[in-house]
């Protein structure tokens, strides 16, 4: 996937000054340079086209009440298209890698925002929810993946010295998609119903193909130098590095993507039935809108802070933290009756995504070596979006029988902290273990101690 860049080993062409937005490569290629205007532009134009392509999935929960009433095919059912749609750029993240490596960012970006803009112009014609799980749960969700996958590679190789700013700005996009594109969608819904909602967001998927062409994957780094070389390299190599499984013989990272798929399961089953919830409650329609435009605000502004506190307190503790907060308010949720205390909880909710998300990578990324992380991040990306892919339609499913949302609140929360005990439980038999090897191994070396010291600061 992203290349790591350093800041020297640049070949800038004779004459250019280090301002130039072009380098020339060793091979007589046109370079973009990193750290140039060009880089801020794609940067800019990559988190504008993640908040289109991903908001038009993250806004299903205001069209899934409309669904429920056009085709009656119940909670759980319906459910499952959004989930689909939304997870979609995990489920597919390591076909639409492979596929960016081989052609580039720019083909990539151009073909999935077509694909997007089919699958949304399709969604909008269907006669029946089945179909409307090829359409937008696959045709879309498959391009929205491409656009996804396609823009968190091209983005930091265009940056050295604000690579860290730069990766921030697009993953604060994915809140920023909740933000802008609910408005959006509940006012194409109120002037022009579903379906013609679906027709408009396909129209707006169509403008990311038109700016695709500002994603030049021809950009310098320090590979530069080797770029005969690496050319030269056979195929095998690379495949290699896409099919290692080594991160699998780590028992932590194993424990963590499984207790994860618990917790994000749980955690994920709440927001797209929120508005379904308010219906219940008599609470129009209009302002249900600041609650998932409070969740998706929130979430985005707490990464940042998040980032920070996770130096002050590591990530693992900001995780845990944050989760527990996540479970108590899915089972405090029920007591929300009034738009006042839903805005709390959205809130709240808000602030454990953000938290969550942020602690989990690091944790993550923690838990792998240098070689294993890119991979290592993948996996624990796809089984996020297994959990929320799966979430939903358990929630549909409990609210079915049961004739209410109580109980799938109360589901979800169990669901956390299930998660989270395992999780916990681990962690404390693995503590206890590396003290008694300590103990019985007193005469071990500063190497080996440091070691042994590394692995549990990692854990």
């Amino acid at each position: 996937m992203s290349r790591e860049a350093s800041s020297q080993g640049f070949l800038i062409e004779s004459g250019e000054t280090l301002d130039s937005s072009k380098t020339e490569d060793v091979r007589g290629k046109k370079l973009r340079q990193p750290d140039s205007y060009w880089s801020w532009i794609v940067c800019a134009v990559g988190a504008i086209s993640d908040v289109i392509v991903l908001g038009s999935a993250y806004c299903f929960g205001m069209i899934f009440p409309h669904l429920l009433e056009e085709f009656k095919q119940g909670k759980s059912n319906t459910a499952w298209v959004g989930s689909f749609a939304m997870s979609a750029s995990g489920l597919f993240g390591p076909l639409a890698g492979r596929l960016t490596n081989h052609f580039g960012a720019r083909i990539v970006v151009a073909c999935g925002s077509l694909i997007c803009a089919g699958g949304l112009l399709f969604t909008s014609v269907v006669p029946g929810l089945h179909l409307m799980f090829l359409t937008y749960g696959g045709i879309f969700g498959f391009g929205s993946s491409l656009v996804y996958m396609a823009i968190y590679e091209i983005v930091p190789r265009y940056f050295v010295k604000n690579r860290s700013v730069a990766t921030g700005i697009i993953t604060m996009s994915v809140g920023g998609a909740l933000v802008v594109m609910t408005p959006v969608c509940e006012a194409l819904l109120t002037a022009f119903g579903w379906r013609r909602t679906f027709a408009g967001l396909g129209c707006l998927a169509f403008l990311v193909f038109l700016t695709s062409w500002v994603f030049d994957p021809n950009v310098a780094d320090d590979e530069t130098h080797a770029a005969v070389k690496d050319f030269k390299e056979p195929i095998d190599k690379h495949r290699e590095k896409v099919l290692d499984l080594s991160m699998w013989k780590n028992r932590s990272f194993v424990v963590l993507n499984l207790s994860q798929l618990v917790i994000y399961t749980g955690h994920h089953l709440v927001p797209l039935h929120l508005a379904k919830y308010c219906e219940d409650l008599g609470i129009e329609e209009d302002q249900v809108i600041w609650l998932y435009m409070c969740i998706g605000l929130v979430s985005l502004l707490a990464r940042l802070p998040g980032s920070k506190l996770c130096d002050v307190i590591s990530p693992l503790k900001v995780l845990f933290v944050f989760a527990i907060v996540s479970a108590l308010s899915a089972l405090l949720l029920p007591l929300a009756t009034t738009l006042i205390r839903l805005l709390c909880y959205a809130s709240v909710y808000g602030l454990a995504d953000g938290m969550m998300a942020i602690g989990g990578i690091l944790c993550c990324l923690q838990m792998l070596t240098p070689k294993q992380k890119a991979q290592g991040l993948g996996f624990y990306l796809l089984f996020n979006c297994i959990a929320f892919l799966c979430g939903p339609p358990i929630g549909g499913l409990i609210a079915e029988k049961t004739n209410s949302y109580h109980a799938a609140f109360r589901f979800a929360s169990g669901l956390e902290f299930l998660g989270l005990f395992n999780f916990g439980l681990y962690l404390c038999l693995n503590e206890k273990l590396s003290r008694k090897r300590i103990e019985i191994e007193p005469e071990t070396t500063p190497l080996a101690t440091l070691c042994v010291i590394e692995k549990e600061t990692v854990l």
